[in-house]
């Protein structure tokens, strides 16, 4: 699965994909969700639209464990890979 194909995605198709993450962060009109896995931090960024309504996932990033930057779509599949081995 590629990043990209999470752009536009609700929180709610985020959670049935990945679970619930580690850490959700509200900010002014940003929710971030962050699943860590072994080697980094996939960061999911969901902003209310102009118009209101739901969040929507807008940027997707990556960070290894020093906070620099890692590959969204490595990270993306090691969480997916993490999560589908606990369920």
């Amino acid at each position: 699965m590629r990043p990209e194909s999470l752009i536009g995605a609700s929180s709610g198709a985020i959670y049935a994909l990945l679970g619930k993450p580690d850490l959700v962060r509200h900010d002014r009109d940003v929710e971030v969700l962050q699943y860590p896995a072994d080697t980094c931090a996939l960061l999911i960024y969901l902003y209310k639209p102009e118009g209101g309504g739901e969040p929507k996932t807008s940027f997707i990033d990556a960070r290894d464990k020093q906070a620099g930057p890692a590959s969204p779509q490595a990270c993306l599949a090691e969480a997916l890979n993490q999560r589908s081995a606990q369920r």
